[in-house]
Parts: structure tokens; sequence; C-alpha cells
């Protein structure tokens, strides 16, 4: 295997155009999944990561993905969002009392 970091990989992917880029997204898509030898737990996530930053990896220019999977037809502000699950958990505490002996 190469000395290629994940941000050199990175890098290189934004250069190609985008029908090269969904070339690329299938080709990684139709692989076999990774399949780690043992258990995935929050343990092995945090070691990992704490690994990670002790080395210096990390992906500033990774995209955010905030919003990425966004419904565009579903349009609330954050305010009206937070009212209706305020709402939400306001009406769930009324019926919990109404149930209530």
């Amino acid at each position: 295997m190469s000395d290629v970091t994940l941000e050199q990989v990175w890098q290189m992917i934004e250069q190609l155009n985008p029908k090269d880029r969904d070339v690329l997204a299938r080709r990684l898509q139709t692989r076999a999944p990774y399949r780690p030898t043992s258990p995935i737990t929050l343990a092995t996530i945090m070691a990992e990561r704490t690994r990670r930053m002790a080395k210096g990896e990390s992906l500033p220019g990774l995209p955010s993905l905030r919003n990425a999977y966004s419904d565009a037809i579903f349009r609330l502000t954050e305010k009206q969002l937070r009212d209706r699950i305020n709402g939400f958990s306001n009406e769930w505490g009324q019926e919990l009392d109404d149930y209530r002996p």
C-alpha cells in the first residue's frame, strides 16, 4: 500500500469533473463493504478517533453534512422547528396526565 493520505485522495477527487466523480461514486458503492474482524464498540471508535487526532489526521476539506440530506419541500425555520418539537413534548405530557388514575 502506498503512503497516500485520505486528505490527498480527497484533493484529487475534487479535481475530477462531475461525470468522473459519478463514475467513482458508483464504483465505490458497488465494492464489497468493509467488514471489521472484531465488533465495533464505542470504545473502539473513541480509540480510533484519539489515534487519528494524535497523528494530526483531520479532514478540514470535507464538506459539512449539515442539510445534505434535507428535504427541499420541507421548509421550516429553526424557530418553527423548535416550537413544534416543544408542542409535541407538551402534548405528550398532557396525554400522559390524562392516563393517570
